[in-house]
C-alpha cells in the first residue's frame, strides 16, 4: 500500500515519469498506457526495484515489481518503441515540389501581410510589424484589424509587446482581454520610470513571457492584486513580497516529470507551486508593478533589477550543502570523446527516490573535461543509444562523488545487447543497385557486407584495419565503396591496410549519399536475404563481436 509507481520513458538522457500513482492496499496500480516498451520504477520505505515493460498481445497486462534493493546495480538494458508497418502504395499524383512551395510563400504572405489595408496603417514602425504579422499566421488579419483600432499609445505598447514573445507565444494569443492586458503594460512602464535602460525594459518588464510556463495574459489581474506591495525602495518591496509568497503560497516538490509549468495567474489562484513555478509567480508580481525581472538561469532563485542584477532565493535560509564532484571521462569505441558531450543531451545525473528525477547541477567543460558539482547523496549517470527507430540502449552508471574529485568513465555507443535490428542508424530502404552499376539480384539474397569508406578519414582507416580478417573470414559477398577520386587511389589504400577481398567501386560522394542515403563515413551495412541487419556509420571497431553475435 502507498508504494510510489511511475511509468517512465527515457528522454534527454534521463527516465522522466510520464504518470506517477500510489498503490492501493493490495499494492496495485493501473495505468492504461500505449503499445511501446515503458521503464516501470516503483519505491517506498527507502525500498526500490523496477521492471522493463514490453507490450503483449493482451489487452491488459500485470507485472510484478520486488522492491527489495536500497539502490540500482549498474545495468543497461533496450527501450523498443512500437513499430508500424504501413502498406505503401504509390500515389497516381506526383507534385511539384517546388510549384507548391510557391503557392505556399504566396498563401502565407497573403493571410500575414499582403492585405490590401496594410499600406495605410504602416509607418517607420513596419519592419517590427511586418514581423509580428508574419509570426501571427492565420491570425494576422484580425490582428491587423486589433491594431488598427488602437489609440497611438497604445499602438506603441502593442509592437514592443508582441517583440517580446516568442513565434509560438505570437500564434497562441488571441485579442480576447488584449485591450486590458496592453494597459497594465503600460502601467507597468510607467512605473518603471526612464531610469531602467530599454533593453531590460522590453525583455524583462514588457514581455508576459518568464520562463517555459503556460502563456497567458496574467498582468491586468496581478497588478490590480499586488500594486500596493510596491514601496519606497525597490529592496524593501522585494522583502514584503517575497514575505507575502513565503506566507501564502504553498511549496510542492518540483515535478521533475512531464507536465506544464503554471503562469502567475495560475499560482496565485492555487496558491501552491514548485520554487520554479513561486519564482515565475514572482518575476510576474515585480513586472506588472514596474520592476523588471526573471527567473535565474539555474532555476535556483529569481533575479531582480535595481541599477544591476540582484537575486533573492528561497534557499537562502538553509545550512550550505557540502559540495563534491565528479569528473566524467567518456568514451566510445577506445576514443576519449569528453569534449564533445552535453549535458541533457548526451548524458545527465539522475537521482531514484520517490521517482527517477534528473538534477541540473552546474557543470563545468573548461579544457576539454566535465566537472559535475553534487552534494553528497547517492546518483547516477544515464546515457542513451538511439538507432534509427527510436529505440534506445539505456545504461545506468552508479556515481559516488568524493570531496577530492571522483573520476567516472562512461562507455557510449554501440551496445554491448544486440538482436538483428537493433542496430539500424536509420531505415533502410532497398538499394537502386541498377543506379550503381549492379544487377538488383545481387543485393536481394544471401548475406552481404557493404562497406562505404573514405580514404582521406582517419575513422575509415581505423574501422577497416580492425576488420580486415572479419572481411575476409566472411562467407557471403563484400562490396567495397571508395569516396575517391580514382580507382587506383582506393586500391592502394586497401593494399597499405591489407584488404584483398570484395568488389571495389569508386564513387563521387554525393552518388553514394543519394543513393545509399549514407551521412557519415565508414558506414557498414549487413544484409541478410535483403533484409538489413545492422548498419553502423563512424568509427566502429566491433564489426568482428557483432557478426559472430548477428549470425
Amino acid at each position: 500500500e502507498s508504494i510510489s509507481v511511475s511509468i517512465c520513458v527515457y528522454n534527454y538522457s534521463s527516465l522522466p515519469p510520464v504518470g506517477l500513482k500510489k498503490s492501493d492496499k493490495s499494492g496495485f496500480v493501473t495505468f492504461i498506457v500505449g503499445q511501446t516498451d515503458l521503464f516501470v520504477y516503483a519505491s517506498g520505505d527507502s525500498l526500490l526495484g523496477y521492471k522493463l515493460w514490453r507490450p503483449s498481445s493482451e489487452q491488459r497486462d500485470t507485472i510484478v515489481i520486488e522492491i527489495t534493493k536500497r539502490e540500482l546495480p549498474d545495468t543497461s538494458f533496450w527501450i523498443y518503441t512500437r513499430r508500424i508497418d504501413i502498406k505503401k502504395r504509390e500515389p497516381e499524383y506526383k507534385p511539384n515540389r517546388d510549384s507548391l512551395k510557391l503557392l505556399q510563400g504566396i498563401h502565407l504572405s497573403k493571410i500575414n501581410i499582403a492585405d490590401s489595408s496594410i499600406a495605410s496603417v504602416l509607418s517607420e514602425r513596419d519592419e517590427k510589424l511586418v514581423k509580428i504579422f508574419y509570426n501571427a499566421k492565420g491570425g494576422a488579419k484580425s490582428l491587423l484589424a486589433f491594431y488598427k483600432g488602437l489609440s497611438d499609445t497604445l499602438k506603441d505598447v502593442f509592437i514592443d509587446y508582441f517583440n517580446s514573445l516568442h513565434p509560438k507565444d505570437v500564434v497562441s494569443l488571441d485579442t480576447t482581454d488584449l485591450v486590458d492586458e496592453l494597459i497594465a503594460v503600460l502601467k507597468s512602464e510607467k512605473l518603471a520610470g526612464k531610469s531602467v535602460p530599454d533593453s531590460i525594459l522590453k525583455n524583462y518588464l514588457v514581455s508576459d513571457r518568464i520562463l517555459f510556463e503556460q502563456i497567458g495574459k496574467w498582468r491586468g489581474s496581478i497588478q490590480s492584486k499586488f500594486i500596493n506591495f510596491r514601496k519606497l525602495t525597490v529592496d524593501e518591496t522585494i522583502d514584503t513580497l517575497f514575505s507575502w509568497v513565503e506566507k501564502n503560497v504553498d511549496k510542492i516538490e518540483e515535478k521533475g516529470y512531464f507536465g506544464p509549468m503554471q503562469n502567475p495567474d495560475d499560482v496565485y489562484k492555487t496558491k501552491r507551486g514548485t520554487d520554479s513555478e513561486r519564482y515565475i509567480f514572482i518575476a510576474g508580481i515585480l513586472r506588472s508593478i514596474g520592476i523588471p525581472a526573471r527567473v535565474k538561469w539555474s532555476y535556483d532563485a529569481f533575479e531582480y533589477w535595481a541599477a544591476e542584477w540582484r537575486e533573492k532565493s528561497f534557499k537562502e535560509k538553509k545550512e550550505e550543502v557540502k559540495k563534491t564532484w565528479v569528473d566524467f571521462r567518456f568514451e566510445e569505441n577506445g576514443k576519449d570523446i569528453t569534449e564533445k558531450q552535453r549535458y541533457y543531451y548526451d548524458y545527465s545525473i539522475t537521482r531514484f527516490g520517490e521517482y527517477p528525477k534528473r538534477l541540473d547541477p552546474p557543470v563545468d567543460t573548461a579544457n576539454g573535461r566535465i566537472i559535475v558539482s553534487l552534494d553528497e547523496k547517492q546518483a547516477y549517470s544515464v546515457t542513451g543509444w538511439r538507432n534509427g527507430f527510436g529505440d534506445t540502449y539505456v545504461r545506468i552508471q552508479r556515481v559516488v562523488p568524493q570531496v577530492d574529485t571522483a573520476k567516472v568513465s562512461v562507455k557510449t555507443g554501440i551496445p554491448e545487447k544486440v538482436k538483428p535490428g537493433d542496430l539500424i542508424v536509420r531505415k533502410y530502404k532497398d538499394i537502386d543497385a541498377e543506379a550503381l552499376g549492379f544487377q538488383k539480384h545481387e543485393f536481394d539474397k544471401g548475406e552481404i557486407l557493404i562497406v562505404v569508406f573514405d580514404i582521406e578519414s582517419e575513422a575509415s582507416k581505423s574501422t577497416l584495419q580492425n576488420a580486415k580478417e572479419v572481411i575476409h573470414a566472411f562467407s557471403g559477398a563484400v562490396y567495397l565503396f571508395a569516396d575517391a577520386e580514382k580507382t587506383e587511389q582506393a586500391k592502394n589504400f586497401l593494399e597499405e591496410i591489407g584488404i584483398q577481398k570484395g568488389r571495389l567501386s569508386v564513387f563521387p560522394r554525393e552518388i553514394y549519399k543519394k543513393q545509399l542515403n549514407i551521412r557519415n563515413t565508414p558506414s557498414i551495412l549487413y544484409l541478410k536475404d535483403g533484409t538489413c541487419v545492422f548498419w553502423v556509420e563512424g568509427l566502429f571497431l566491433h564489426l568482428s563481436r557483432l557478426l559472430h553475435d548477428l549470425r
